[in-house]
């Protein structure tokens, strides 16, 4: 399953300091997933005692990186 990031979310992670790898482990590894709006998902995980929060959508078998935020615990 291929994985793409959106221009906004490499900004986010850039701006945020979240490696390519904390993001997929969030998406391959989740400690809890979310629908949100739309057909996008939410994927929680704990990296280094920061708490990311991966939004993504599923298009076929690709999956799409909307954005990364790194949220308060």
């Amino acid at each position: 399953m291929p994985i793409y990031f959106s221009r906004h979310a490499r900004r986010q992670m850039n701006w945020r300091r979240v490696s390519e790898t904390e993001a997929i482990a969030a998406l391959e590894r989740p400690d809890r997933e979310e629908k949100s709006i739309g057909n996008k998902i939410n994927a929680y995980k704990v990296v280094d005692d920061r708490l990311l929060k991966v939004t993504y959508k599923r298009e076929g078998s690709d999956i799409v990186v909307v954005t990364v935020i790194v949220k308060e615990r």
